[in-house]
């Protein structure tokens, strides 16, 4: 009931803020150069950092130059940062860096000051054609183009309540202001009938285009080893239990599941029965070297042949920490995640692209 109580009182200054925007009586600066912001209504977990590198890759692969501009959440510095060849998760952000670090040939951008920085980025970059905002959608003090909002199919916007007592940021009809609606981590063959009733839920109105993602898990791939770069918005599909595919990748070994992530549930039950011990931890966890002494301690516990299985997020963290030593690198591996639209692939990338288009700045 208190939770209620504050859920309410919540949601009285949500609604007056947005009332606020919504009259002009606060300012919303529209760039001039197209930019698209993905966010979501819920706090975390709805899939915003992969979908954000299928938009990346997607707009370079078409030939434009691309920035992308986070707050980097989590990060332990202050101001406007470029990352460059000296940025960690530490500086950036482990989302931002995780980015980087797929997308050497797109910018990648963290400030608190979002309005300020596209201003910077557009005088100090005239050839950028298209900036992408990570986790932007309830950052009204900048009006973007195009607005993607993402809503996970077990827990969709429409079904959930306004903070504290449930998961939203803003009540549910603040979904109008999206211009696509993503379901995101549907099951990857989604019968027709899930579709409609989903559809039916959700009741978006006709200028707005609804899509559904899968998330497609591919190959494992050594902690300490360098990343393969991302240049596509789609790879084989590896979306089924075979997924140990890496040539090297010990197939039968036990795994000790290592998560510092949202909604870790979705990667426990892809791993399945391989899982020996897990251990988890909250969001953005910073590793220590306590941390570090801990997974030791666990693995030791476990057969010799055991690994540390993690994700890409944690797997950034971990490298940049710079305290793993040097016997348990070998052993640690993380699961690349992308995410894909199946049959909703051409509509949602051809709404991007014309968006882009229309509104580029640059001749082509």
């Amino acid at each position: 009931m208190f939770k209620r109580l504050l859920s309410w009182i919540y949601g009285v200054f949500v609604m007056l803020r947005n009332l606020l925007y919504d009259e002009h009586l606060l300012y919303a600066y529209s760039p001039k150069l197209p930019t698209i912001a993905v966010g979501n209504l819920a706090v975390g977990g709805t899939g915003k950092t992969p979908h954000v590198e299928y938009l990346t890759a997607l707009l370079l692969n078409a030939g434009y130059r691309v920035a992308i501009l986070s707050r980097g959440y989590k990060r332990r510095t202050k101001g406007f940062i470029i990352a460059d060849e000296h940025a960690t998760a530490v500086s950036i952000g482990d989302e931002p860096r995780q980015m980087q670090l797929k997308f050497p040939n797109a910018m990648v951008v963290v400030s608190e000051n979002r309005a300020s920085a596209i201003r910077r980025l557009s005088r100090q970059y005239p050839e950028l054609d298209v900036i992408i905002l990570d986790d932007a959608f309830q950052h009204r003090q900048v009006k973007c183009g195009l607005q993607i909002l993402l809503t996970p199919v077990d827990n969709l916007y429409v079904k959930d309540h306004l903070l504290p007592y449930g998961r939203l940021r803003e009540h549910a009809y603040c979904a109008h202001r999206a211009d696509i609606v993503v379901v995101t981590k549907c099951p990857p063959s989604m019968q027709p009938i899930d579709r409609r009733v989903i559809t039916s839920s959700l009741h978006c109105p006709t200028f707005q285009e609804l899509c559904f993602s899968f998330v497609r898990y591919l190959a494992p791939k050594k902690v300490f080893e360098q990343n393969t770069q991302v240049v596509s918005p789609q790879a084989a599909d590896c979306s089924t239990p075979d997924y140990m595919t890496h040539p090297v990748f010990p197939t039968t070994a036990p795994v000790l599941l290592l998560a510092g992530i949202a909604t870790p549930a979705y990667f426990r039950e892809y791993v399945g029965d391989r899982v020996a011990a897990e251990m988890l931890f909250k969001d953005h966890h910073s590793y220590s070297a306590k941390d570090i002494a801990r997974i030791a301690a666990r693995l030791a516990q476990l057969p010799a042949e055991a690994v540390v299985l993690t994700t890409e997020k944690d797997a950034v963290r971990l490298r940049d920490a710079g305290i793993v030593p040097d016997n348990m690198r070998p052993r640690m591996w993380y699961l690349p995640i992308e995410v894909d639209f199946s049959q909703d692939k051409n509509a949602f990338d051809s709404r991007v692209l014309r968006y882009v288009c229309e509104h580029r700045r640059n001749t082509k």
